[in-house]
């Protein structure tokens, strides 16, 4: 499951356009709640900004101070944002330590249980071309269950997944 990423785009008077893009689930409760904020005022002040666009005669000056209130609460939620963002640069690498040591246990243990189905296939497998018409199965351990291609794909794909392993970082350093 990928974290969902909340995109903030902020349009900046004279100044080139700020783009916020972080996945709320990876920060402290305190910055993700300021975020969350702060995209809530900007898509309330772009639903302002469309209204006014749409608006003529005498309602254009009530939707153009509900535009220009909601252009100031944006505003102002992005400096608190910013200012909880800054000086909250510890919580936010430990918030992001933890959401990946999250990550990565859950990608150790789908490469284990995948390992472990691959294992139990082979097993199946085995079993499957032991069997001779006739007799009885005591082992799966025979020459044409170890000869079986499909044995074989199995060992690989379980070789494919072992290599994986090496890949994935422990930690962030």
């Amino acid at each position: 499951m990928a974290a969902t990423t909340l995109n903030v785009g902020i349009i900046r008077p004279g100044s080139p356009p700020l783009n916020v893009n972080l996945a709320p689930s990876h920060l402290p409760a305190d910055v993700r709640r300021s975020l969350e904020t702060l995209a809530h005022a900007h898509a309330a002040a772009a639903e302002a900004e469309k209204e006014l666009a749409g608006v003529r005669g005498e309602a254009w000056h009530a939707a153009n101070a509900k535009a220009e209130t909601a252009r100031q609460a944006a505003g102002q939620a992005m400096q608190e944002f910013a200012a909880l963002n800054a000086a909250s640069s510890t919580a936010i690498r430990d918030s992001a330590q933890a959401a990946f040591n999250q990550a990565i246990d859950r990608v150790n243990t789908a490469l284990q249980q995948a390992a472990d189905g691959l294992a139990e296939a082979g097993q199946a497998a085995a079993l499957f071309h032991s069997v001779t018409p006739g007799k009885p199965v005591v082992r799966t351990d025979t020459r044409r269950a170890n000869e079986a291609p499909v044995r074989h794909k199995l060992a690989m794909a379980r070789s494919y997944l072992n290599d994986a392993r090496s890949f994935v970082p422990e930690d962030l350093d």
